[in-house]
């Protein structure tokens, strides 16, 4: 009898997949249950700076958002609160620190 060995094959767990822009979304509702609110594109770091001011200065105007920073983070989110404590989030993908394709 000939002994076959099996080799087990593995993927990696984070697939990259190159973006050709960068996506802003604004996001709200409570903390573990953010509605969809507003979504545009970017197709360079500087679109994409703008849209987060944009996002930031509407909400901080309409419904007197307090953010905890002026930009997103590493991760490319940004977190704010309005009164009542309704959760806001600015979130970009990738983030901004990722070079597009």
């Amino acid at each position: 009898m000939k002994s076959e060995q099996y080799e087990q094959l593995e993927l990696p767990l984070e697939w990259p997949v190159p973006s050709s822009h960068y996506t802003v979304e604004l996001r709200s509702g409570n903390v573990h249950a953010l509605d969809m609110v507003r979504s545009n594109e970017a197709t360079d770091v500087d679109g994409a700076l703008n849209l987060i001011e944009a996002f930031r200065d509407l909400t901080r105007t309409r419904n007197s958002v307090t953010w905890q920073d002026d930009s997103v983070n590493a991760e490319g989110i940004l977190y704010g609160l309005a009164p009542g404590g309704l959760v806001w989030q600015i979130s970009v993908v990738p983030p901004l620190s990722t070079e597009l394709k």
